[in-house]
């Protein structure tokens, strides 16, 4: 019975990617449909200029030692956009648009910190986070 549910299902699948082939195969380079001899071309709309693009940079070290703390999450409040500090400290958040962010960031055993109201331009915008232990 499985042999006969595997052939069948083989079978189906080679039938759909045949019909594919052949749909395929109708249309020259030029996008004319041979079988009816029109065009099927659609117009495309002009692109829309691209969106400025911006992006925040920056370290997360302990307030007190000066080491860089790996693993910190920060977050743009309101979003679901997240980054982690990578072995060195060092975290970044790309594909901003220009504007006012407020970031959080928070590692275990250390309190939140919170930056309100960061200013990011159209350049690259760099921060530098420290954060004090919970204890």
């Amino acid at each position: 019975m499985k042999n006969i549910l595997s052939s069948i299902l083989v079978i189906f699948c080679l039938s759909l990617s045949a019909n594919m082939v052949l749909a395929a195969s109708h249309n020259d380079n030029d996008g004319k449909d041979l079988s009816k001899g029109v065009s099927t071309q659609t117009a495309t709309p002009a692109e829309p200029a691209p969106a400025v693009q911006s992006a925040i940079s920056g370290k997360v070290t302990d307030i007190l030692t000066g080491e860089t703390l790996s693993g910190a999450e920060i977050t743009i409040e309101g979003t679901n956009t997240k980054v982690y500090t990578d072995l060195d400290g060092n975290f970044s958040i790309p594909q901003l648009k220009p504007g006012k962010y407020t970031l959080i960031c928070s590692l275990i055993s250390y309190n939140k910190s919170l930056i309100e109201k960061l200013e990011v331009s159209s350049d690259k915008t760099s921060c530098e986070i420290a954060l004090e232990s919970a204890r």
